[in-house]
């Protein structure tokens, strides 16, 4: 039932995987709450992963900040092009998930502009106010960030420097830092990205201070980036963690803003300068409060990511023996390893269960406060304050017991540690200091306890998460929710009597808390420990799934101790209970630490984090963890020297018996020296070591490598050679879709090791040798290809393009500037809106894996120096790389492949083949609007239309390059096109016909007017019958009606066969009409439908 057991992973973990009695997946969806956001999660996982961005990654340990920030800066791209078609962007938690996922927990230089920023702007900005910079960040016109602590101030908001003038004479506020201390000190993204700001400030309204509020302050020119007129900022430097994020400093001088940007949904000013308050003097913390809230479930992400990692190492280590036999015991089954990591599993439960309960009730009250009532507000506030202290030191302490529970290894940035550490422990300083939050929870403590000191009803007695207050806790607790509770209450009553005595004995009020703020923290700290314990249990008790309950409540129980044993001197202090029950509890989460230990593995499994996610070589899902260990050290900065530069220039004469400070004044009295002459043979000592020598020296240490010993058809290494490749993309063009390729020039460099070519023993006077093709030729190479070229050549201007620099150990550097052309992927089926795939593919062409093995160089291995480079009709929207294995007849070979991704430029097919066509179909459509009996003009306007349509196609196919025998989005466009002016041709027709018909109706009604006023008119109903299957003939008239005309009854049969325009193959009721006239009778029939026909008779 563990969904996590794969074929080939670590024996001890597929063992461990294979005891689980629960389903995995079903316990994943209730962490991340519903199986949508579990499926979502590694959809995102898949999809982040198969972009170009996210292959071949250098580990960010071995980047600079300046490397780190470049890369994020190109992720965050990469990002918000793909946010919109990956996400429901109205469903903020997705969006952080897609984020999360995106960049791990290392951060990014967008992160305050998405999950502080764009929240501001929505929970606390008027309509009017939020459409115009909602509009500008959807149009990606600003980056945003949130401009609240000072460098002398951070928690304290009511003390914050910076001010907001109003000045009615302009409408507009002035910004300004009056002090130093007053610089904006902290904010995320603020020091190289933003463009815009949130500014907390002091608002002063004629000389009175009204408290802080927030303001939007453009800083930088939308255009240039530049920072505008009034403003100082930039990056504070290097941190703890998050290096890839620019926190930055903001100082304004005097600078002038609209009205209009006071964030305004609570408190307004107005254009007169009056100040409206706010419903609630804490409705502007909205923003805040979200951002505990989610720091709540960020939290509890953070500690299960160590306990996973703990788990599996522990799994994976073995040491030592418990039983006497000759195979060590996983590290696991020590009670100690168990006492360490399991209890920080069960805890990542219960901060995620408070992370999800407070992110409910945080909307519910957002919506109230919305409506106009913010009565939860303070209880809140009161939560989240505390739960954010508490859950960040609590997180922070686990991690730091997963690390140390793996040893050595966890020392290691291999094992991820270090890196979540330092990201997660910042949480216990950033959205309010834990300390200073800790007195916030409790300001709203001490009102309740007033309140059940008074017998009022402050929160209601029956409140789910403060009601407890307001019971009796005379009686002895029977649980440990109930110890909680009554630990929590007398914690809370004493500090409040304390308090309370303090102010009756004439001390003020902030003297005396400032006295009571050591108890006032351990009264909220109970009071986060009780609600931790309720939404735990609430947690536990709506899990259906009867594997998955018995499991988490195993969890719950373990929490549950582990939490009593914490608080132990506080339950004997209030004599909840005694020695012997405390003994018990301790022997009691003992064994609930065995009875979760065969669930642990699968427990972390179930949290469906990835190696990726985790950054972590000991933690790994497959639990090979030493072979990976190795290539993670092979990897780093390091190891891609044999022998340090720093080495040849310090250690290597020192370890030769040679004094360097010696040498190093020799040196200086040589190089002062401006007649040294050397020898007819250079002297390869240090002393020798001068700039008019140095090529004397460069010529005899090639002397000296290039000799008779030296065979360059011999490998240098007999295990083989790794040879790391680089591309570099100097220029792209013609790009030909007849023949299927494109032409290309390019970088290209090898970077092999040749220990035959060591000259470290003289690196004090040579760092390198550069060098030229015809040395180049001298050396053994790797006879790297472009297997799929369709012809390639070396640049020769004048001479050939191939860069050759020799290490001092060993180490080649080959560059080869070469002009490619190569094979395209071409399909036209969504032409013009198409995109198309270029390859370049290297090889060995002489040396197998055996002999040879091509990677591509660990970081940035494939760039591109072609900015300036503008095809006509495409455009390069992204390189991606890969490397794969080949068998050839002779055995495997590494292949290394490029793809050139091209888009099309779409300006051109909009100017000479849309627009045209588009132009055609609407000049059909004026057909419409012309009088129906102009049906010449209107039949004009319409077969020039498509004729022009037909030429237009025809054009388009001569005149583009995009020929295929297969149907192109392009032709059904046009196709679609033509129809339409069809079509208005039919219509065309439609009309012309239901004119003629009009006319001859009205002609015939005309005529049968005029003939009822002359004498002698009589009608007769009757029913003519036409036989089937002959279009005129003969019709039987059978009188139902005769009216006398003086001649009896009218019943006779007459010859149709000279009628025309008549066919009916049914009997149909008709209208006959006799008269008598000068030219004889005349007779007239008509449908019921008013059609007639004249007979002659």
């Amino acid at each position: 039932m563990n969904t996590f057991v794969r074929p080939g992973d670590n024996v001890d973990l597929t063992e461990e995987r294979q005891k689980c009695v629960f389903d995995t997946d079903k316990l994943g969806a209730i962490f991340y709450g519903s199986k949508h956001k579990l499926d979502r999660r590694r959809q995102f996982e898949d999809f982040i992963t198969s972009l170009p961005e996210f292959k071949n990654e250098k580990p960010s340990i071995s980047m600079s900040r300046l490397e780190r920030f470049e890369i994020n800066s190109k992720k965050s791209i990469s990002f918000y092009e793909h946010l919109p078609e990956q996400v429901n962007l109205d469903d903020q938690m997705e969006i952080a998930q897609f984020y999360d996922k995106f960049f791990t927990y290392e951060g990014a230089p967008l992160s305050l502009h998405f999950f502080v920023f764009l929240p501001n702007l929505l929970n606390s900005m008027e309509g009017e106010q939020q459409a115009y910079w909602l509009e500008k960040a959807l149009n990606r016109e600003i980056i945003g960030s949130y401009s609240q602590t000072e460098m002398g101030h951070g928690s304290n908001l009511r003390k914050l420097e910076t001010t907001a003038t109003y000045d009615k004479a302009t409408d507009s506020f002035i910004i300004h830092s009056p002090t130093i201390t007053a610089t904006k000190w902290w904010p995320g993204s603020l020091g190289k990205t933003c463009n815009v700001t949130i500014v907390v400030a002091q608002l002063y309204i004629e000389g009175k201070c009204l408290g802080p509020h927030s303001f939007i302050v453009p800083i930088r020119d939308f255009k240039t980036h530049y920072p505008l007129e009034g403003i100082t900022v930039g990056d504070i430097g290097p941190k703890f963690a998050f290096s890839g994020l620019d926190n930055g400093y903001l100082i304004f001088n005097q600078v002038t803003i609209p009205r209009t940007y006071m964030f305004m949904k609570y408190a307004q000013v107005t254009k007169e300068g009056q100040y409206i308050k706010p419903l609630h003097e804490k409705a502007a913390y909205g923003s805040m409060i979200f951002v505990r809230s989610i720091m709540l479930t960020q939290q509890a992400q953070y500690l299960a990511m160590a306990a996973t990692i703990a788990t599996r190492y522990s799994c994976v280590r073995r040491q030592g023996n418990i039983d006497e036999n000759d195979v060590e015991e996983k590290i696991l089954n020590y009670q100690t390893q168990q006492y360490r990591i399991l209890p920080q599993l069960a805890r990542a439960w219960a901060f995620n269960a408070a992370g999800t309960y407070i992110m409910k009730l945080f909307t519910q009250v957002n919506e109230e406060m919305t409506a106009g009532n913010a009565d939860l507000l303070p209880e809140l506030h009161c939560l989240t304050s505390g739960l954010k202290s508490v859950v960040s030191f609590q997180a922070g302490l686990g991690i730091e017991q997963c690390r140390m529970s793996c040893g050595g290894h966890g020392y290691s940035h291999a094992s991820g540690f270090p890196t979540l550490y330092a990201t997660q422990i910042g949480g216990c300083t950033y959205e309010g200091e834990n300390m200073v939050m800790l007195q916030q929870c409790a300001r709203y403590l001490m009102k309740i306890a007033q309140s059940v000191k008074e017998n009022t009803n402050l929160v209601g007695r029956s409140s789910k998460l403060f009601g407890y207050f307001f019971k009796n806790h005379t009686a002895k607790p029977t649980n440990l929710l109930e110890i909680f509770e009554t630990i929590s209450y007398h914690a809370t009553m004493e500090v409040y009597e304390k308090l309370t005595n303090f102010k009756l004995n004439g001390m003020s009020h902030e003297k005396a808390w400032h006295q009571c703020t050591v108890d006032l923290s351990k009264a909220s700290r109970a009071h986060v420990r009780v609600f931790l314990t309720i939404v735990y249990r609430d947690l536990v008790q709506n899990i259906e799934d009867v594997p998955i309950n018995k499991v988490m409540s195993l969890l719950e129980d373990l929490w549950l101790k582990y939490e009593m044993l914490e608080c132990a001197q506080y339950a004997l202090m209030y004599n909840l209970v005694d020695g012997t029950q405390l003994k018990q509890i301790k022997e009691d989460l003992y064994a609930d630490l065995e009875k979760v230990r065969p669930h642990a593995v699968s427990l972390v499994d179930s949290f469906d984090f990835t190696d990726r996610d985790m950054v972590t070589v000991i933690g790994r899902r497959d639990g090979h963890v030493y072979s990976n260990l190795l290539k993670w050290a092979e990897s780093t900065e390091l190891n891609q020297f044999q022998v340090l530069p720093s080495h040849s220039k310090y250690f290597g004469p020192l370890t030769r018996g040679e004094d360097p400070a010696q040498i190093n004044r020799r040196l200086n009295n040589l190089f002062a020296s401006s007649n040294y002459i050397p020898d007819e043979k250079p002297n390869l000592s240090p002393e020798a070591c001068n700039e008019e020598n140095v090529d004397a020296v460069s010529v005899e240490i090639l002397r000296t490598l290039f000799n008779e010993n030296y065979d360059k058809q011999i490998l240098p290494n007999k295990k083989g050679v790794d040879v790391n490749i680089e591309l570099a993309l100097q220029n792209f063009n013609d790009v030909s879709e007849k023949s299927a390729s494109f032409t290309a020039d390019v970088l290209l460099s090898e970077v092999w090791q040749d220990k035959r070519l060591d000259f470290s023993r003289y690196s004090h006077c040579i760092e390198n040798l550069t060098l030229n093709y015809q040395v180049a030729n001298k050396i053994w190479q790797p006879f790297t290809c472009i297997v799929n070229s369709k012809k390639s050549f070396v640049h020769s201007s004048p001479s050939q393009n191939i860069f050759l620099m020799i290490y001092p150990n060993g180490t080649i550097w080959l560059n080869t500037r070469i002009q490619i052309s190569g094979p395209c992927y071409i399909s036209l089926v969504l032409f013009p809106l198409d995109q198309q795939e270029c390859e370049i593919i290297i090889e060995s062409y002489a040396y197998n894996t055996d002999k040879v093995r091509l990677n591509w160089r660990p970081w940035s291995p494939v760039f591109s120096y072609a900015t300036k480079t503008k095809l006509p009709d495409f455009e390069i929207i992204r390189i991606q790389w890969d490397k794969q294995r080949f068998r050839y007849a002779a055995g495997l070979w590494d292949q290394l492949s490029v793809s050139f991704i091209l888009k099309r430029k779409l300006f051109y097919y909009l100017l000479y083949v849309y627009t045209p066509i588009y132009i055609c179909v609407l000049v059909s459509w004026i057909a419409f609007w012309i009088d129906h009996k102009s049906l010449p003009s209107r039949m004009t306007i319409a077969v020039s239309a498509l004729m022009s349509l037909t030429f237009q196609y025809g054009n388009v196919s001569r005149n583009t390059s995009s020929k295929a025998s297969y149907l192109k989005a392009s032709d059904i466009w046009i196709l679609v096109s033509c129809l339409f002016v069809f079509a208005s041709l039919i219509e065309l027709a439609f009309v012309g016909y239901i004119d003629r018909v009009n006319r001859q109706n009205q002609e015939i009604n005309s005529y049968l007017n005029k003939k009822k006023k002359k004498k002698g008119e009589y009608e007769s109903i009757c029913d003519i019958r036409i036989p089937d299957k002959k279009r005129y003939g003969a019709i039987d008239i059978q009188s139902r009606n005769s009216i006398p005309n003086g001649n009896g009854a009218y019943s006779r049969s007459i010859d149709m066969s000279n009628a025309s325009n008549f066919h009916h193959s049914k009997p149909t009721p008709l209208i006959l009409t006799s008269t008598q006239g000068s030219m004889g009778k005349q007779h007239e029939i008509s449908y019921e439908t008013k059609h007639a026909f004249i007979l002659s008779q």
